[in-house]
């Protein structure tokens, strides 16, 4: 299982994290949680800058996290399959 979202996500909070984390380890589950700095929810939609969200500071595009998430999905679905 793979994971990725901004380490500054203001939707996903620290104890949310770390109880996702304690269940994964408890279920014995092969995972990944990739957390990209410096970045919020919505990286990969270059439509979270648009004028209709550019209010909410919550929800902002990042070309390099947006790759660097790509890539980390390849790389995982390479491996797998």
């Amino acid at each position: 299982m793979l994971v990725i979202i901004g380490a500054d996500d203001p939707f996903v909070l620290p104890e949310e994290r770390a109880a996702f984390e304690a269940e994964m380890r408890a279920g014995g589950v092969d995972w990944q949680l990739l957390l990209l700095g410096g970045n919020v929810h919505s990286f990969t939609n270059p439509a979270a800058d648009a004028a209709v969200h550019a209010a909410n500071p919550a929800l902002r595009y990042d070309a390099a996290a947006d790759s660097r998430s790509w890539q980390a999905m390849r790389n995982l679905l390479d491996e797998v399959f």
